[in-house]
């Protein structure tokens, strides 16, 4: 009984120390745990998270514990996580920098070439999905894009100038689309109308779209000239001066497009 009574006083006298120190005698006032070492580390538990919200691996987790996540497909990567209360949040590091690059994007391009259509096609109706046919295709606004996550939404900007070569009062109308790997994701009419000669007009359009694959995916932009509502024979010139007009130049009026591509992280 002797030996029994020496060990639990022995317990309750390291239970009542306020501060822990190892390596040292002489913890800090403000540690509860002080180590002190020159040539080695403080390991923490190896766990294989499913998730950020991985409740069953380890269970009712509380809020600030810290462990080394071996599951490299998690968004952080392997690394240091800890518990916020609801999830698993990872220490932001060099290893997992390419995790934070990229979740917003931007692409810009503009046009040097002008384009002039002569036909007016009519009032059809467009349809988001349809494809490039009856469209004058922007050649200059022809790239790709880079998609490196599951979720994600592009914003897509197109504007310009486009000017007649009307001698005379005209009225016409116009079409602009926006196209993602050959497909009309979004498509704007606009109306013209004009008591002088050489009548030009500005024109922007955005378009949005989600959740496209991951991986690499075409733009392209049209325009389209719909119905003329006046007489005589005239041209219309998207990206710059209409032939035989001096009240515009080509760099006034040319086409560019811009594209923001968010793409959050999973949290």
């Amino acid at each position: 009984m002797k030996y029994l009574f020496y060990f639990v006083l022995g317990v309750y006298s390291v239970m009542g120390l306020s501060q822990v120190g190892i390596g040292t005698n002489t913890p800090h006032k403000s540690a509860v745990l002080h180590l002190e070492t020159n040539n080695k580390g403080l390991m923490v538990p190896k766990i294989n998270l499913n998730h950020s919200k991985d409740l069953t691996t380890i269970s009712n987790p509380l809020a600030s514990l810290l462990v080394y996540n071996t599951n490299d497909t998690e968004i952080g990567g392997k690394g240091l996580y800890y518990w916020t209360g609801t999830q698993w949040t990872f220490f932001f590091n060099s290893s997992n920098l390419n995790s934070l690059l990229g979740i917003t994007k931007f692409e810009s391009t503009q046009a040097t070439n002008t384009y002039t259509v002569n036909h007016f096609s009519g009032e059809t109706p467009y349809s988001n999905g349809s494809g490039t046919t009856g469209w004058t295709m922007i050649d200059d606004i022809d790239f790709d894009i880079e998609i490196d996550r599951v979720d994600n939404e592009s914003v897509i900007s197109f504007t310009g100038m486009l000017q007649s070569n009307n001698t005379e009062a005209n009225d016409f109308t116009a079409g602009l689309g926006i196209f993602v790997d050959d497909k009309l994701i979004a498509s704007k009419a606009l109306s013209v109308q004009s008591s002088e000669s050489c009548s030009f007009r500005e024109f922007t359009i955005n378009g949005t779209i989600s959740d496209l694959s991951i991986g690499t995916h075409n733009i392209k932009v049209g325009v389209q000239n719909r119905q003329s509502y006046s007489g005589g024979t005239y041209s219309v010139t998207y990206g710059g001066n209409a032939p035989d007009c001096p009240n515009l130049n080509s760099h006034e009026g040319r086409i560019s497009t811009v594209i923001f591509i968010n793409q959050p992280l999973n949290f």
